[in-house]
């Protein structure tokens, strides 16, 4: 890490890790189907937002559902994924515009349909050696990598 970045846990217990308006970027890596689940999401991007300069940039890495999945954000963060129109909008919803999206951690193998989760894929492995082989064949889950821009 450079002398000029930071890493922290968001969201903060008590206030914010770092003050308001510190910082240039913001990056989450597949950590947001947890936020979600453990009801954390919501104070987590007020925290990103306040501690972002104006105009700041947050990129997301995030396990991502086929928009055709018919469950909703609870299904789909307990498989540990999220449609990438819900995040969107979930994200948007809290002062930030998405701006760029790319395809660079996508994984057309991936089905997204297997009854642990991402986690069945490496490098979790969840069913151990049953199927190993075809998992690691799969590789890594289909990933979506966006990024916003903080909204005054």
């Amino acid at each position: 890490m450079g002398p000029n970045a930071k890493a922290t846990w968001i969201p903060a217990q008590e206030g914010l890790p770092v003050d308001a308006g510190s910082l240039d970027a913001i990056i989450i890596v597949r950590a947001l189907h947890n936020w979600h689940r453990r009801n954390f999401f919501d104070r987590g991007m007020e925290q990103a937002h306040a501690m972002l300069k104006s105009g700041g940039v947050m990129g997301v890495v995030q396990h991502r559902m086929p928009e055709s999945f018919e469950g909703d954000r609870d299904a789909a963060a307990g498989k540990g994924r999220w449609k990438q129109s819900d995040l969107v909008a979930a994200i948007e919803a809290h002062g930030f515009k998405l701006v760029e999206a790319s395809e660079m951690n996508a994984n057309p193998k991936d089905e997204a349909n297997y009854e642990k989760g991402v986690w069945t894929l490496p490098p979790v492995y969840a069913l151990g050696e049953t199927d190993r082989a075809k998992y690691e064949a799969i590789g890594e889950s289909d990933r979506m990598t966006l990024k916003f821009v903080k909204v005054d």
